[in-house]
């Protein structure tokens, strides 16, 4: 089993983060070359298809039984070298409940780097975004802000509050100046740099 520490990515592959259409991310690895439309495919260490598997399951239990998409994972008995063994699952309900059980359940196999594809048929994974101070959005596995080359890990935990004369709410890109020196000093005290049309005190 593979972990997403720099030395450990797969040729060909890119750690990312990704989602569908909620706040949830997971940790996964991307071929950037294998898409379908906006689409990304995915593939999961065994630790996230576990987490997959409790948040599927959860929301299924929450909001409909009977209508989701669920991830199961189904512990085997262990092989000659005393290796658990086990199967991966995903089981769509609604399929099995409107259609029938036939094409209900898909058995999810590991790559041969033991990486699980979930999702790859028909779930509409994305890459994640994190959102600079500077207002760019930025692809998670791009580490270094593309509008003002900030990394991701300087972001300020909670912008400090000022009484500048600034705007404190969150802007777009493009509204902020990145590169002035008084602009530079306001993020270094506030976590927040002066958009173009500041005018402060």
């Amino acid at each position: 089993m593979i972990d997403q520490s720099a030395d450990a990515i797969p040729e060909g592959l890119i750690a990312t983060r990704v989602c569908i259409d909620g706040p949830d991310t997971y940790p996964a690895f991307i071929d950037p070359t294998e898409t379908f439309g906006s689409r990304v495919v995915p593939y999961f260490t065994l630790d996230t298809v576990r987490q997959l598997a409790h948040d599927t399951q959860a929301g299924a239990a929450k909001h409909d039984p009977r209508g989701a998409a669920a991830i199961h994972i189904v512990e085997t008995t262990p092989d000659r070298n005393g290796e658990p063994g086990r199967v991966v699952l995903h089981i769509d309900w609604w399929q099995e409940a409107n259609v029938g059980p036939e094409d209900a359940v898909l058995v999810v196999a590991p790559n041969e780097h033991g990486l699980y594809p979930i999702g790859r048929e028909n779930w509409h994974w994305s890459v994640a975004w994190w959102r600079c101070a500077c207002g760019t959005a930025n692809e998670w596995h791009v580490s270094q802000c593309s509008g003002c080359h900030l990394t991701r890990t300087a972001q300020p935990d909670k912008p400090t509050p000022c009484d500048c004369g600034c705007n404190p709410e969150l802007g777009a890109y493009g509204e902020y100046d990145t590169t002035s020196s008084a602009s530079r000093q306001h993020f270094v005290d506030t976590g927040r740099f002066l958009r173009h049309t500041d005018r402060t005190s």
